[in-house]
């Protein structure tokens, strides 16, 4: 996307009285291999953080992130934020998968292994016509096939 666009989309909303959510689904823990969380690369700071799949390594945890305020004005018994009930042996794999991406050093991994991987994709496009646009970052990587 175009350099500031997040940014300028984010003060359109604030500005209507919004609140601006960054899903970190795919994007966080480290997976752009420059920044733990998509939002922080762009210089942004959400209202709303949501993220699921890799705080377990697969194991059904999702989490929301937020402030008092705002999970206070959505908690009215009404509403949840909830995908999948917490419990303990969900939580035990969230912590280690947590422990390992920072252990081990992952993100930089993802920042390694993703330049590596866009080397050999630019080097396939030289070969393969139907390898169009090669784009990315780490370890999200898109590719169109023409």
């Amino acid at each position: 996307m175009p350099k500031g666009y997040v940014n300028k989309a984010v003060e359109h909303v604030k500005n209507a009285g919004g609140l601006y959510l960054s899903d970190e689904v795919q994007t966080g823990f480290g997976r752009i291999g420059s920044h733990y969380w998509g939002f922080e690369r762009l210089g942004t700071k959400p209202d709303i953080v949501t993220m699921a799949k890799q705080i377990a390594n697969g194991f059904p945890v999702s989490a929301v992130a937020t402030t008092r305020e705002i999970a206070d004005n959505c908690m009215n018994g009404k509403t949840t934020f909830a995908t999948y009930g917490g419990n303990p042996i969900g939580m035990a794999a969230g912590r280690e998968v947590l422990k390992v991406i920072d252990d081990e050093d992952l993100v930089a991994n993802s920042h390694a292994m993703g330049e590596l991987f866009f080397k050999n994709l630019r080097d396939i496009q030289t070969r393969v016509p139907t390898l169009g646009d090669v784009r990315g970052q780490g370890l999200m990587i898109g590719l169109e096939l023409v």
